[in-house]
């Protein structure tokens, strides 16, 4: 199902259109991406979301390129308990952490620019190109 899904989005302008407004909508009812859910439902899914991760991050590191460092940044950095797993994750997994990109477009949120979607959660085309040119400069000090 979801394979039909991925290939309706992508060749259609109208299913993108109402999936973005589906996500908005869900965002603002819930305040969130879904229902509010116990602390206790949120803790086993806090666990089982930092396991996975470390699962696919292991594999991703596993695959064994030569000369290969995976890299990875986050969308945003003002949790520090979040920061903090997340780092502590890809680093135990061997990738690289740029924090950077993220402070970058969160410093031209502070000056009111806005950089995300309306959902909150995904970079829009100026939060993308923020990110994408700090990416760039980062880069830049591992390939001299």
């Amino acid at each position: 199902m979801a394979k039909i899904y991925r290939f309706i989005f992508f060749h259609s302008r109208i299913v993108r259109r109402l999936d973005i407004l589906r996500q908005w909508t869900f965002y603002h009812i819930y305040d969130g991406y879904g229902p509010k859910v116990s602390q206790e439902e949120s803790d086993r899914l806090k666990i089982e979301s930092i396991t996975i991760t470390k699962t696919i991050m292991n594999k991703f590191n596993k695959i064994g390129l030569i000369n290969t460092k995976f890299i990875t940044f986050n969308c945003d950095t003002k949790d520090d308990e979040a920061t903090q797993i997340w780092k502590e994750i890809a680093l135990d997994s061997g990738f690289l952490v740029l924090e950077t990109p993220s402070r970058v477009f969160e410093a031209a949120e502070d000056k009111n620019r806005t950089v995300r979607h309306a959902d909150g959660g995904h970079l829009n085309i100026l939060g993308n190109k923020l990110a994408g040119e700090e990416l760039a400069v980062q880069l830049a000090n591992y390939v001299r």
